[in-house]
């Protein structure tokens, strides 16, 4: 029978998470095994393979892969430094779902555990933050981490194990899909960024961010009008062809379903607190 690692026997006094970092030269690994926790592991260079529910998964410098209490996984270096963040389960999942209910899969679903490839700047930023928190391990240091794990989910998306990384020439066009220049053409902006045709962004997209070409416009659309909103005395009439959208009727729409407040009523909420005193 496998065995099963507790937190408890790794987690010292008053820490809220352990870190642990890992060097397994090649030929060396560690054995199938579960936990009784939660953890993300982040391989920080060289590559191994990773067993994990019957399948094997390359490694590489930046993958990083969130491990459920029920995965079973191995692994096996090649000259693979890594380095291991455990928390407890129910804390860990009471915490997220104060952002996202329900959870993504990433998290909770799929037949294997969610896998997230890092860029060399946040590899390094990891390694950065976890030698400032190692000694503390505070509540607030894990939340922190977790919430740095959130926002790079939100904006390069999350995939399976074994999926390929984001290709940098997504990234570069979820950036891109920010500016107005791009977004007052709509789908159309962004396939000539691409430098695709118009199916294969779509295809492309939607399997790496889940999202298709129109969503991802639009949300960038009501994130600057929202913006807009705030800080200006633009008409939200107005606000509405400014970023590209043909009917200002389909713009409310959209505004009250994102952030659950007509454009006006966000506008009144943004501005009540520092409403000027007269008098």
């Amino acid at each position: 029978m496998p065995e099963i690692l507790r937190l408890k026997n790794v987690l010292r006094p008053k820490a809220a998470f352990h870190i642990g970092r890992t060097y397994l030269p090649a030929g060396r690994g560690f054995r199938a095994h579960r936990h009784d926790f939660s953890e993300f592991f982040l391989v920080e260079s060289g590559r191994g393979v990773h067993e994990v529910n019957g399948k094997r998964v390359p490694l590489e410098a930046g993958s990083l892969v969130w491990m459920r209490p029920r995965d079973l996984h191995a692994v096996l270096g090649e000259e693979l430094r890594m380095v291991n963040i455990a928390f407890d389960t129910k804390e860990v999942l009471a915490f997220l779902r104060r952002y996202l209910d329900p959870l993504p899969a990433f998290f909770v679903g799929g037949a294997l555990p969610g896998l997230l490839r890092l860029e060399p700047d946040a590899v390094r930023w990891f390694g950065l933050r976890l030698g400032r928190i190692g000694a503390s391990r505070t509540r607030l240091d894990r939340d922190l981490l977790l919430l740095e794990l959130l926002e790079r989910l939100a904006f390069r998306g999350s995939s399976g194990m074994g999926s390929p990384a984001v290709p940098p020439w997504i990234l570069e066009l979820l950036d891109l899909a920010r500016d107005p220049a791009v977004f007052i053409h709509g789908t159309r902006g962004l396939v000539e960024k691409s430098g695709h045709s118009a199916e294969h962004l779509a295809r492309e997209m939607r399997r790496h961010t889940g999202k298709t070409p129109t969503q991802i416009v639009n949300e960038a659309r009501l994130a600057w009008a929202a913006q807009r909103l705030e800080v200006s005395d633009d008409d939200p009439g107005d606000l509405a062809h400014a970023c590209g959208f043909s009917s200002a009727a389909h713009f409310y729409e959209l505004f009250g379903r994102r952030f659950g407040a007509s454009p006006v009523r966000w506008r009144k909420n943004a501005r009540s607190v520092f409403a000027p005193v007269v008098g």
